[in-house]
């Protein structure tokens, strides 16, 4: 018996179901699914404080395994979770721990991620200023950086839209007698 699972196309005796897949799904990042052990929150602060006031930032730091697997995302709030939960997270490997962008718990359906707005804000103002200061070298420094953050901007909501893709995405079911 063969089978394939492109498209849901027909082969061989199993019947399956001949209609294309409505929207396919482009991830341009790794995924890493599986269930959730090992949860470990801790916090992660920066900024400064000086004689006329400052600003500090606090962020979540989750480290965890998925199937096994080192994972850590960071996060402006610690997300509810449970171990033993199936999870999907969407980023990248990084020194053999993959780092999320963000992630979906699968049990619930929710699903968490870093705000992209100020990524896309940083980006435009960096920009903007790279073109006033262009006649000087220092420009194309500050358009680099505006550059980069409108990247990291785009890879956050592409995860985030992936993941709420594949939640909307009904998954094929197989029995074979």
């Amino acid at each position: 018996m063969s089978l394939a699972l492109s498209g849901f196309v027909q082969q061989g005796p199993l019947k399956l179901p001949t209609r294309p897949m409505s929207k396919e799904i482009k991830m341009p990042q790794a995924t890493l699914s599986g269930v959730l052990s090992q949860v470990h929150h801790s916090s992660e602060t920066s900024g400064a404080i000086g004689k006329s006031g400052g600003q500090v930032h606090t962020k979540q730091v989750l480290t965890l395994r998925v199937d096994g697997k080192p994972a850590q995302i960071k996060l402006p709030s610690a997300p509810s979770l449970s171990e033993g939960e199936r999870v999907t997270l969407i980023g990248h490997e990084k020194q053999g721990t993959f780092i999320g962008r963000a992630m979906r718990n699968d049990s619930t359906g929710a699903i968490y991620s870093p705000p992209t707005a100020p990524y896309f804000i940083m980006g435009a103002l960096f920009i903007i200023l790279g073109l006033l200061t262009l006649m000087f070298v220092v420009g194309i420094i500050f358009i680099g950086v505006g550059a980069y953050n409108l990247y990291l901007g785009y890879l956050n909501t592409q995860a985030v839209g992936a993941l709420s893709a594949l939640a909307r995405s009904p998954s094929p079911t197989i029995s074979v007698p």
